[in-house]
């Protein structure tokens, strides 16, 4: 990912921090278009169980690493009927839950090697959740 970034082959650059970590700037974003209709901008291929209501791979019983996703997904911070459009801004890859992360397994989680890592999915939630707060209603 990193090489990719540094060579321009995405339309994001990826940082080296002091501490040897990576890191990228992305944005998500929000429309209502009156009473009728809803939707959150995230870059990247989002998985929809990180939009829709009862996504499956959120729950411990149905991801791969047993546990729970941590984070709310934007039916939880927007309303059940709010949409998604995916690839807004930036093409940062597959955006995978973070408790359905793996590397172990290409067949079935090929996702995750266009991918920028396991913290995205919370990382943009955590963005949408932000913006939530920052609404005002008139």
């Amino acid at each position: 990912i990193e090489a990719v970034g540094k060579l321009n082959l995405a339309n994001y650059v990826v940082i080296t921090n002091e501490d040897g970590t990576y890191a990228t700037i992305t944005e998500v974003g929000y429309m209502e278009m009156g009473n009728q209709f809803k939707t959150v901008f995230l870059p990247g291929e989002i998985c929809q169980d990180l939009v829709a209501p009862n996504g499956a791979s959120l729950e411990a019983k149905n991801a791969v690493t047993a546990q729970s996703f941590s984070g709310s997904p934007a039916c939880k911070i927007f309303g059940e009927d709010v949409k998604c459009f995916g690839l807004m801004n930036d093409a940062i890859g597959y955006v995978v839950p973070d408790n359905d992360y793996t590397m172990g397994d290409p067949v079935n989680h090929y996702h995750e090697l266009i991918s920028l890592g396991q913290g995205v999915a919370s990382a943009l939630m955590d963005g949408l959740q932000e913006l939530a707060a920052s609404i005002v209603r008139v």
